[in-house]
């Protein structure tokens, strides 16, 4: 090719791509965390900087008597070990006197015990909780 017809077909190129579009990448929005899962997820946090007040005062929890005592228990038996790494698992939904019981696993990184935790919901309001 001669250097005339190379220096056509650059400025024909460069030409071109001043002339597109440009493009963009559509990004979709990240989901938010809603349910029992957005409040497992709190109460796990709660329960590892033994702040039970940051999950009493949510609008999606409206603990039972003795709700309390529960926290306490599980912050004095597993509130260590969420300061480690850890996963959570959704297991399933049970229903239980007109109650929906929301399952999770907790999957220590470390390689330890799993737990399971049970989540009492009805009207879509956290009413209570075990850890086992």
């Amino acid at each position: 090719m001669s250097p005339v017809r190379r220096c056509i077909l650059v400025a024909a190129l460069g030409l071109a791509a001043g002339f597109a579009q440009p493009t963009f990448a559509v990004v979709p929005p990240v989901p938010c965390k809603r349910g029992p899962e957005a409040i497992a997820e709190a109460l796990l946090r709660a329960i590892e900087k033994s702040d039970y007040a940051s999950i009493a005062a949510r609008p999606d929890w409206q603990p039972s008597p003795g709700t309390r005592e529960v926290f306490n228990s599980a912050e004095s038996r597993i509130g260590d070990r969420l300061s480690k790494p850890y996963r959570v698992l959704p297991l399933g939904d049970l229903k239980r006197d007109g109650r929906q019981v929301s399952l999770w696993k907790i999957v220590f990184l470390d390689g330890g015990d799993e737990m399971l935790v049970s989540l009492c919901l009805k009207d879509g309001k956290a009413t209570g909780f075990s850890v086992d």
